[in-house]
């Protein structure tokens, strides 16, 4: 047996070894396989760079890579059960309450949410509800990461839709798109509820197309700008893990109305 088959044959075994058992460290993987731990270690860092493997806090579990392979082969896959667990760790992580929203139109859908550990809960959100683009960290997320076209034709019908929220309007939406442009996140300070911030970061398809946005919402007095850096890059990282979990259907998210984003919710 060469080695090229050799170092195949012992990946996919690692990988059996991943899906029987989700979250295992290295040690792990040496012990039940019975390789020299310097063998495991290159494989694994392999599968890792290849998305076959995630690696998080020493701890390895299956990579969106794999996920996308199994997903041509069993379509029936629910697309939306890795993003569920993003959102679950990101509350678990910062303490605070998560939203994962989808884009419909001018409006944006929540179609998950996580409470974490802190005592004060910030429930901004509820798993289906509708806001227009604009109202709300996550879907002023997904406004300002249209281009300048769409957002032409967009902002004033979401202008429109944000009527009922107090201090939405056409003008202001705008301020808050550049304000979200130069910053690089949208924040959404009291505007919802009073003395509750939110963060938002959009999604994206591979081909750059806005699908829809995470979010983090706590009180103002946790949200100052090092915090505000912190929340900014979990929020960047677990966007792109949830693109890559939605690559395989993400041309069908592209242009969803309310209700098809509604049937999403987990």
């Amino acid at each position: 047996m060469s080695d090229g088959v050799r170092s195949v044959e012992r990946a996919l075994q690692l990988l059996e070894i991943a899906a029987a058992e989700n979250s295992l460290r290295l040690t792990d993987f040496v012990s039940r396989s019975d390789l020299q731990k310097t063998t495991v270690l290159r494989l694994l860092r392999t599968l890792v760079d290849c998305g076959y493997l995630e690696l998080e806090a020493d701890y390895y579990r299956l990579g969106p890579s794999l996920i996308r392979l199994a997903t041509k082969s069993v379509p029936q896959i629910d697309h939306f059960a890795n993003s569920s667990r993003v959102v679950h760790a990101i509350a678990e992580e910062c303490g605070d309450s998560v939203y994962l929203s989808l884009r419909a139109g001018e409006n944006s859908v929540c179609i998950e949410a996580a409470n974490g550990d802190y005592p004060v809960k910030t429930l901004t959100l509820r798993k289906g509800d509708v806001r227009p683009l604009g109202v709300g960290a996550g879907s002023l997320a997904v406004l300002s990461a249209l281009g300048e076209t769409e957002l032409d034709k967009t902002l004033p019908i979401a202008a429109e839709l944000a009527r009922e929220w107090r201090g939405f309007d056409q003008a202001s939406l705008r301020r808050a798109v550049e304000q979200t442009r130069k910053q690089g996140y949208a924040l959404n300070p009291s505007k919802i509820i009073p003395g509750v911030t939110g963060i938002g970061i959009p999604i994206f398809s591979s081909s750059g197309v806005v699908l829809g946005a995470l979010s983090v919402a706590s009180l103002n007095e946790r949200m100052g700008l090092e915090r505000l850096g912190q929340l900014k890059g979990l929020l960047e990282r677990s966007a792109l893990r949830i693109a890559e979990y939605w690559s395989p259907i993400e041309s069908d998210l592209e242009r969803l109305t309310v209700a098809e984003a509604q049937e999403c919710l987990r």
